[in-house]
């Protein structure tokens, strides 16, 4: 799911996913203008049989100023949605 949005894996080990998106050195160098994100996921299955999907962001967009943190603020909503509908 997270791959046809254009996230690849940074990093995988059970029950967790790092997924990144985007150019982090162009990030540093141009600002908001280049987008970035990163973000891990966690997948832990409760005692009642339920699964608990976390999401954590791994970046702040301060590289970006505030206007990429609003866009890692916004596109962690937008992934929060997604899972949701899982």
């Amino acid at each position: 799911m997270m791959a046809q949005i254009g996230y690849s894996v940074k990093e995988e080990q059970p029950g967790t996913i790092t997924y990144e998106k985007g150019n982090r050195v162009m990030r540093i160098l141009f600002g908001a203008f280049v987008k970035y994100f990163k973000f891990t996921v966690t997948i832990v299955q409760t005692a009642e049989n339920e699964i608990t999907i976390n999401i954590f962001k791994q970046s702040s967009g301060v590289s970006g100023g505030l206007i990429g943190m609003n866009q890692v603020k916004n596109e962690m909503k937008m992934i929060g949605t997604m899972m949701e509908t899982l």
